[in-house]
């Protein structure tokens, strides 16, 4: 998940005497990289889509809140790689700092998406788990949809009053130097601020507070008795919800440390271009390995989904 300005380093960070070509095989083979990145995204979330719509979740709000973190996730794991490539490959001018700007506000809507979504399927679980009853006339397929569209509404509204705001108090100004990103003298804007708490704090706190609970439930669901049908499959999506969660902290941690604790600017006075850019790169990178990790995780995690990709290839095997 990227952060409120989105630090990026192109190769008009570099100066003259640092490499050019250095930097451009870097930039070239993260852009490589991407392809099987993408691949794998695609696969395994329209996988998910597929057992989810074709399950007994159907029509409940586990499927819809899964699917559409997963759709969420595709276009993610598209339009964030595509413009950081274009932008770290190209010549910069205005059409192309245009587009970037567009695809990073695009990045920026779904992102913060697929961060509240999964606040959203946290919340769901821990109902599922904490309080079954309730939750069966709460939690249906009609309230998950209802979840969704508010999510998307209000971050939409969010990020757009945000990109509203740094292009006239921050991207207009300095335009005239060709500066994307924003130089971090002596303390972060709110523009910055405000990207961190909608994108990344907010969520992680709301999915720690809930991954929390609905972990000590389990243990007292596990060691109190022994679980019916329904509530192992029960434990068996909630447990591919806290993977999802624990790649969540684990893939986006290391770039919001980097940014939110100033070390960006660190690297920049320790390290050469290359050096620097093959380190925002190898973050970037773990950042956006989130969005293809989901379906792996949920094969190893848990057994029912294990089961039903099981059955899905075989049928599609049968059929070819």
């Amino acid at each position: 998940m990227a952060t409120g300005n989105v630090s990026n380093v192109s190769l008009d960070d570099v100066t003259g005497d640092e490499s050019y070509w250095t930097i451009d095989r870097i930039n070239f083979a993260f852009g490589m990289a991407y392809i099987p990145l993408v691949l794998s995204s695609l696969f395994g979330n329209v996988v998910i889509v597929i057992i989810m719509m074709d399950r007994k979740e159907r029509g409940s709000s586990t499927g819809v809140l899964f699917s559409a973190l997963a759709v969420c996730d595709i276009i993610v794991t598209i339009i964030g790689p595509l413009g950081f490539v274009i932008l770290d490959t190209i010549k910069t001018n205005i059409v192309n700092l245009a587009f970037f700007q567009v695809a990073e506000m695009l990045f920026q809507i779904f992102q913060t998406a697929s961060s509240w979504l999964l606040v959203g399927i946290t919340f769901e679980r821990f109902m599922v788990t904490v309080y079954p009853l309730a939750s069966k006339t709460l939690m249906t397929a009609r309230f998950a949809i209802a979840e969704v569209i508010a999510i998307y509404v209000v971050v939409i509204a969010v990020q757009v009053g945000r990109v509203y705001g740094y292009i006239v108090f921050v991207y207009l100004p300095q335009f005239k130097v060709y500066q994307l990103r924003i130089k971090v003298d002596g303390g972060r804007t709110p523009y910055f601020w405000s990207g961190v708490f909608v994108s990344f704090l907010g969520p992680f706190v709301a999915i720690l507070i809930g991954s929390l609970f609905i972990v000590i439930k389990i243990r007292k669901t596990v060691s109190g008795r022994t679980s019916d049908n329904v509530s192992k499959r029960v434990l068996s999506v909630t447990r591919n919800l806290l993977a999802a969660n624990i790649a969540f902290f684990l893939t986006a941690l290391p770039w919001y440390t980097l940014n939110l604790l100033g070390f960006y600017d660190f690297l920049v006075d320790v390290l050469l271009g290359p050096e620097r850019i093959l380190v925002i790169n190898m973050l970037r990178y773990v950042l956006y390995l989130n969005q293809a990790l989901n379906f792996y995780l949920y094969v190893i995690s848990g057994q029912k989904f294990r089961q039903d990709a099981w059955q899905l290839f075989a049928k599609l095997c049968n059929k070819g």
